[in-house]
């Protein structure tokens, strides 16, 4: 039976690996540098065997153009060397926002981005609460997404009352994910909605669905939990934070991302806005990392998985 491997991309240091080891995972040992033109140098120095299986872990941000080609340069070179059996593992999948064509003659950037790594040969390309599932169900299974509402929930009820809490999901595409963490909670749960210009991609609205609701909860609530896939620029958790406060609500507003960019002043738009805490996966490097929050147990009981089925498993 073959060993699995880690494959990890060099510079990816936010990812816990202690979960993957614990597992017998073996590390890769791949030696990276950077030439003064800025290109990218990747040798693996470990033997190469067809039989093991690997799993190669790439960082998606930042600097996502360049993770993309060390990617491409792993798998691509793993693959000369004879290994048959390769999973990706990209816990933040860069340019997972583009999924979908507004304007006539835009690509589609994530769908280009994993056709080119599936023409690879890789076995099946992981991620973890990826922006928008359904954008790839054109590949048939090769792409798994790996969801943390259970993850969320269970850092929540260590922390809170789920009597005086309450969740937001900052938008309608995060509506069920949030519904599921409150329910496992037995926690209430509010919406908002936005509206894009689809030009500039800023938002030009956002407001809740349903407003005499969210109003009553700040009678009672002592924290609103914001959650979101991805903070970027924070603007949205902001807006939110920001309209609370307008509202009267004096509690605690905790913000929560499972892909923590925090772009140029995110963190001081967020505190501003009336932003008592944060928090975030490790899926991104960024200060507000929670070990609890760490997404790689979920990866390795997904590979191991993936790997169960074809009967294989660690040695």
């Amino acid at each position: 039976m073959g060993m699995i491997w880690l494959a990890k991309d060099p510079l990816y240091n936010s990812i816990r690996i202690r979960p993957f080891l614990q597992k017998g995972f073996k590390v890769l040992n791949i030696e990276h540098k950077r030439f003064p033109d800025g290109e990218e140098y990747i040798r693996i120095l470990d033997e190469i065997n067809e039989e093991d299986h690997y799993v190669v872990i790439l960082r998606g941000f930042p600097e996502q153009n360049s993770n993309i080609l060390r990617g491409l340069l792993i798998i691509d070179t793993l693959r000369d060397f004879g290994a048959r059996k390769i999973i990706v593992v990209w816990p933040y999948l860069p340019y997972s926002r583009q999924d979908k064509r507004f304007l006539p003659g835009e690509a589609i950037s994530v769908i280009t981005l994993v056709k080119v790594i599936s023409l690879l040969g890789v076995s099946y390309i992981i991620t973890v609460d990826v922006h928008n599932e359904s954008a790839f169900k054109r590949f048939k299974g090769k792409i798994i997404n790996i969801t943390t509402e259970d993850l969320w929930a269970e850092y929540i009820a260590r922390r809170y009352n789920a009597r005086k809490i309450a969740l937001i999901a900052p938008d309608k595409g995060r509506e069920e994910f949030i519904r599921k963490v409150a329910q496992t909670l037995g926690a209430d749960y509010y919406v908002f909605e936005k509206r894009r210009d689809l030009t500039t991609g800023k938002i030009v609205c956002h407001s809740p669905t349903d407003e005499e609701s969210i109003k009553n909860a700040i009678n009672y609530a002592d924290c609103f939990i914001i959650i979101d896939d991805i903070i970027a620029t924070g603007g949205t958790l902001a807006n939110i934070a920001r309209w609370l406060r307008t509202e009267g609500f004096n509690g605690k507003i905790v913000v929560g991302g499972i892909h923590g960019l925090f772009l140029g002043n995110a963190v001081d738009r967020l505190l501003r806005s009336g932003v008592d805490e944060i928090i975030a996966s490790d899926t991104v490097s960024n200060p507000f990392i929670h070990d609890e929050l760490s997404v790689s147990p979920l990866l390795v009981n997904a590979i191991l998985n993936i790997i169960g089925e074809k009967g294989e498993r660690t040695r």
